[in-house]
């Protein structure tokens, strides 16, 4: 029978109360100058500076959580959460300084992961054989984040977005778009909307 290998060292003890550990980090220089100069103008030591930032970063990590399900509600924020922490995870795999979105290859794994993600949330049942009313407001959204000047009544929805993408807003492709003009009970109108 095999013995386990003792520890060489010092034993570990459990920290008391309000006693601070130490902990061994590395960062890039940038964060190292950022880092100082928030510490002295703070008048707080590096290990202050850097002690508050961390535990600042888990001080709201549930507040994510509260808006998506006040804003989308608690399923399709658990849906969100799905998609998010794939999509991350597949994002893993492309070479730095390049995202998920720089790489034909890897948006086709998020694709994927989001039509699996999907499916799995899917009701028993059948729909339409051909979605028509999907189709016509994804574009309608994705047309008003690439030119949100356009976007009459989602311009102040889309141009925070527009500008979070950056020049991946340009490179958008949308299909045309249908618009619904009129409605009513049995009959819908549309026409076509600009790429």
């Amino acid at each position: 029978m095999a013995q386990a290998k003792r520890r060489v060292g010092r034993p570990t003890r459990e920290p008391k109360p309000g006693e601070r550990v130490g902990m061994s980090l590395r960062v890039t220089p940038a964060t190292k100058r950022a880092l100082d100069a928030a510490a002295i103008s703070a008048g707080r030591s590096l290990s202050q500076e850097a002690e508050i930032r961390l535990e600042n970063s888990f001080r709201g990590s549930g507040y994510l959580d509260q808006a998506m399900d006040l804003a989308y509600g608690p399923r399709l924020a658990v849906l969100f959460a799905v998609i998010g922490r794939a999509v991350n995870e597949i994002g893993r795999h492309a070479p730095f300084p390049t995202s998920w979105m720089d790489r034909a290859y890897l948006f086709d794994e998020v694709v994927a992961a989001v039509g699996e993600a999907l499916a799995a949330f899917r009701p028993d049942g059948s729909g339409p054989p051909s979605p028509v009313l999907a189709p016509m407001i994804i574009r309608k959204l994705l047309a008003a984040i690439k030119n949100p000047d356009e976007a009459r009544e989602l311009k102040d929805w889309a141009v925070p977005l527009h500008a979070k993408l950056g020049e991946a807003a340009d490179r958008m492709r949308i299909e045309q778009w249908l618009q619904v003009t009129e409605q009513s009970p049995g009959k819908i109108t549309m026409r076509e909307g600009n790429r």
